[in-house]
């Protein structure tokens, strides 16, 4: 019984390095994606663009205009943050302290790692008469897709990891709308033509290693709600 808490502080220093690591692992993973994309740019990259692009355009309507702009306004910095932040105060006042850190660096370490890696690839946007939405900064990859995926992913395995814990195993089911709402999000980036699809691609890669390195971090924890 005594040696717990030197086992939980030594598990928690690990959090450092796994999140370190995690970070690098995404830069990493979308680097190559990125880079073997460039190798192909000419041919295969260009030509998987050119053709998802023009079959999104082919969906292109004043219904679908609004819908995908609604969904894409979701994605945006201040709506992630402030959801985010609702959160955050939630798990804090149910005394979930580990879990509102870990969601917390999934939001702002997502977000740092798609900065890092628009400058490194500096590929620009879709021709400017080709787009249907405002967008600044570099294309690859997109921010909405990555910020999105690694920031609800991430609240996704929170809250099936504590359904788990408290004997509730059907908060699962919270994977299949949240994937799907990140899907959606990416595709919008596409149809309103802001981002080649590669770019969506590219940014999914990355939030998923970071998603999973979140998931590690929370292990290497104390479960509070044990």
């Amino acid at each position: 019984m005594l040696r717990a808490p030197d086992h939980a502080h030594r598990a928690r220093r690990h959090i450092p390095t796994v999140l370190a690591a995690g970070l690098g692992a995404s830069l990493a993973s979308v680097f190559l994606f990125g880079k073997l994309s460039e190798e192909v740019l000419e041919r295969e990259s260009l030509a998987l663009d050119t053709e998802v692009i023009a079959r999104a355009r082919a969906m292109n309507s004043p219904t679908a205009d609004r819908i995908f702009s609604l969904l894409t306004a979701t994605g945006e910095p201040w709506a992630l943050g402030a959801a985010g932040s609702l959160v955050v105060l939630r798990w804090r006042a149910e005394a979930r302290a580990a879990d509102a850190v870990v969601f917390a660096l999934a939001l702002l370490g997502g977000g740092a790692a798609n900065q890092i890696l628009k400058l490194v690839f500096r590929r620009d946007r879709p021709p400017l008469q080709l787009r249907r939405a405002h967008a600044s900064s570099y294309s690859f990859p997109s921010g909405h897709a990555m910020t999105t995926l690694a920031t609800y992913g991430t609240l996704a395995y929170l809250v099936s990891r504590r359904g788990g814990l408290t004997g509730h195993p059907a908060a699962r089911l919270i994977w299949a709308p949240i994937l799907l709402f990140c899907g959606l999000v990416g595709w919008s980036r596409i149809y309103l033509e802001v981002h080649y699809p590669t770019d969506v691609l590219g940014a999914w890669a990355a939030g998923t290693v970071w998603v999973t390195t979140c998931g590690i971090a929370r292990n290497f924890m104390e479960p509070e709600e044990q």
